[in-house]
């Protein structure tokens, strides 16, 4: 979460802790906290998903390891959680590929939906290549066609590639990135969408529509159930750009918000199996946005824990956290 820190810089911190068990044991091997801040220089730089950089390192004696991870936003108290196992024994080891705008000037992060007008994407891996391997492959795949392809040579030592794709013209749909040394592979999907419909819902159009519940007037989407999905795209890119609040910019600010409030429903709100634009929280963000002030509480006796979001209209919701973990609105129906 950011704050306002002067008219126009926005600041944000986080904590993140790196927890080091040992597989067979769970003996605690090592433990360290690495604080990061990041500072926006407007309001707009607040809703790109940029990709932070960083390294750290653990001198680790046994061959096979979990590796807990959990990020604290100072501000908010949300926590994120994620556990990595590691072998030493594995003689060749993929990170996990990230891919970032290199047509844009903050190298925003793309998490899995771009906009099939790129013409530049960036990718960032790990390798560690302890055989001889001279040479990786990269794939853009579709279905079973090869869309692009890119053979990167291996430095023995050097693990850390930043790879330049040039996208293909008239790419569209699901894409998957693999990347293989021919033993073992890493791969990742990737939806190019037309920014001028949508970037978010993928070509799902009972995903579409259920989202468009959330934010369109009932006689509208009453009139859009019944629709096939190129009608429905159709009808939904007039709809928004009758809607678009500055017709002289080329982008359609409606659907920028719309589109990054999807977004982050998608990444910040998962419960278990269900997505997190289909959970209570997710869907009160999409349509409500980033609440003014947000509070988490827990009752001392049954250790319920209970979430309020406050927003400048004088809206307040009240999310209660059940024994299986998720969250459900206590305070209303939506």
């Amino acid at each position: 979460m950011y704050d306002k820190e002067s008219e126009k810089k926005y600041v944000s911190d986080i904590e993140i802790i790196f927890q080091v068990l040992e597989k067979d044991s769970g003996y605690e091997s090592s433990r360290k906290v690495k604080e990061i801040s990041f500072l926006k220089e407007n309001f707009y730089q607040i809703k790109s998903d940029n990709l932070h950089k960083g390294e750290i390192e653990f001198d680790l004696e046994s061959n096979s390891y979990q590796v807990n991870i959990k990020i604290i936003d100072i501000k908010s108290r949300r926590v994120w959680s994620k556990s990595i196992d590691v072998d030493k024994n594995s003689s060749d080891l993929f990170s996990d590929i990230y891919f970032y705008n290199l047509d844009n000037d903050d190298n925003s992060y793309i998490n899995e939906f771009v906009d099939k007008d790129i013409q530049n994407l960036g990718c960032r891996f790990q390798y560690i290549n302890s055989k001889g391997v001279e040479s990786l492959d990269l794939y853009l795949l579709k279905i079973n066609d090869t869309l692009y392809k890119e053979k990167i040579d291996v430095k023995p030592s050097f693990n850390e590639y930043d790879i330049n794709i040039p996208i293909p013209e008239y790419i569209n749909g699901n894409v998957i990135c693999l990347i293989t040394d021919n033993d073992i592979s890493k791969s990742k999907k990737l939806i190019f969408e037309d920014k001028n419909i949508s970037n978010l819902w993928s070509y799902d159009q009972n995903k579409l529509k259920t989202i468009m519940r959330y934010v369109l007037p009932s006689k509208i989407y009453k009139k859009i159930k019944k629709m096939e999905e190129d009608e429905l795209k159709l009808f939904l890119k007039n709809y928004f750009n009758k809607m678009d609040p500055d017709v002289e910019t080329s982008q359609n600010e409606l659907i920028d918000e719309l589109n990054f409030r999807v977004k982050y429903a998608i990444s910040n709100f998962k419960e278990q199996k269900t997505e997190g634009w289909k959970t209570d929280r997710g869907r009160i963000y999409i349509v409500y946005g980033q609440p003014k002030s947000t509070s988490r509480e827990q009752n001392p006796r049954t250790f319920v824990k209970r979430e309020t979001w406050v927003y400048p209209s004088g809206d307040v919701f009240v999310f209660e956290e059940n024994s299986f973990g998720r969250y459900y609105l206590i305070n209303g129906i939506f």
